[in-house]
């Protein structure tokens, strides 16, 4: 289903080329995940630090 997107659908929604001409080629990236809550904590660390680090560390917001 995956590589469906990737060798149809994108091509066809966005095409093959840039405005300029340039050519678009699209690839398949896999998020290699470690399956609950460490997926989790990780992206909430992430959110936390892009509050221009503000909220960076601050887990108790996490409950």
């Amino acid at each position: 289903m995956a590589q469906h997107v990737v060798d149809r659908t994108l091509p066809g929604q966005y095409g093959l080329t840039t405005p300029d001409g340039q050519p678009i080629s699209y690839t398949l990236y896999y998020n290699d995940t470690q399956a609950g809550i460490t997926d989790f904590v990780e992206t909430f660390e992430q959110r936390l630090q892009e509050q221009d680090g503000l909220l960076a560390g601050r887990f108790e917001l996490f409950f």
